[in-house]
């Protein structure tokens, strides 16, 4: 990197977000070990007011699945128990913004 500022900016306001999608089956108790570069999940860039219930991929880390969840799903909150942290504070105050 040269320092030539921001490559890309979603803003104070974001509108796109990266959704999850499943490589494969997960069995309802599975853990996410990673949402980012598993063998579980995948990104998918989704406009959020079109989807205002994706989980983003980052968040998943250490998430369990509450359901048997097929190849190919977008995680919904209502399939998988996220983890507290300060990005899914974050999140929770984008998500109420945007949508």
């Amino acid at each position: 990197m040269q320092g030539n500022g921001e490559l890309l900016n979603n803003s104070a306001n974001p509108s796109i977000g990266v959704a999850a999608i499943t490589k494969r089956p997960l069995e309802s108790g599975h853990v996410i070990a990673r949402g980012i570069g598993s063998f579980d999940t995948r990104g998918v860039a989704v406009r959020i007011v079109q989807n205002p219930n994706h989980v983003p991929i980052g968040l998943l880390d250490g998430a369990v699945t509450k359901r048997r969840i097929e190849h190919g799903e977008m995680l919904t909150w209502s399939d998988v128990d996220v983890p507290d942290s300060i990005a899914l504070d974050a999140w929770a105050s984008i998500s109420s913004r945007v949508v």
